[in-house]
């Protein structure tokens, strides 16, 4: 398909140039027209007419520097393994049917279990937003602590199993979230489109993410979406934008 893949590479900055240069310290300026010409990694500069970003969390990184709003805050989201001899006694236990697997199951406060079976544990976790901030580093890491305070507690007072329950292993990342409504946010900049605030979206808005941003990319009005219903391109001066309201498959 014609496509060039670069594997392990860090993308480091967006280069920002005039499309007619002068040579002249501190070039661009605002009165040259310019337009992203490459981006830099930490092996060599990629040229190209057109950009599309799809960098998640990484996106404000890349934007702020050449002054564009990515639309998007970073949320730590820990995922952590636990068992007990409780755990390990139920784990291949339905308590609906005789599937012989317990079932994904949510608690009060949004704490949640998935069974993992084969290691006798569970998968565990809870999206916490008040008194989680928005700070962002390269390498997250897993905090115990969070674990012990906010999610066993829930645990132990609706399911015994779960008690003398310890962590086996555990995992951090984050949500990009568009913080506004938590949809994907899709929009035109210089001559790039750019895909923020795509957690929450996953799988469900996908083929829809792929078809607007290849519309935009051809500078069309309307998207046409999987069952044949349009979305409206918006294209407003500086910004030029699709905010994603409800799309169907």
């Amino acid at each position: 398909m014609g496509v060039d893949v670069r594997f392990n590479t860090h993308v480091k900055r967006l280069g920002l140039e005039p499309d007619v240069s002068l040579d002249y310290p501190g070039e661009p300026f605002n009165w040259q027209k310019s337009s992203i010409k490459y981006i830099e990694t930490d092996r060599e500069k990629i040229y190209g007419d057109f950009f599309i970003l799809c960098t998640d969390v990484w996106t404000t990184a890349l934007l702020d520097p050449v002054g564009i709003d990515s639309h998007l805050r970073p949320k730590k989201r820990m995922i952590f393994q636990v068992t007990s001899p409780g755990i390990r006694e139920i784990i291949n236990k339905n308590i609906f049917n005789d599937s012989g697997v317990f079932p994904f199951t949510i608690f009060p406060t949004g704490v949640y279990a998935r069974p993992y079976p084969s290691a006798g544990a569970f998968w565990t976790s809870l999206a916490d937003d008040i008194n989680r901030d928005f700070s962002f580093t390269e390498h997250p890491e897993p905090e115990p602590e969070f674990y012990s305070y906010n999610i066993k507690p829930i645990f132990d007072a609706y399911f015994p199993a779960f008690q003398n329950s310890k962590i086996t292993s555990s995992w951090a990342g984050y949500y990009s979230y568009n913080t506004i409504d938590f949809m994907p946010y899709i929009f035109n900049a210089l001559n790039m489109v750019i895909v923020s605030g795509t957690t929450g979206g996953g799988i469900m808005k996908g083929d829809s993410i792929g078809r607007i941003v290849a519309a935009r990319y051809k500078n069309e009005a309307y998207t046409t979406l999987y069952n044949g219903e349009k979305i409206e391109n918006t294209y407003d001066g500086y910004y030029r934008t699709t905010k994603i309201e409800d799309m169907i498959l």
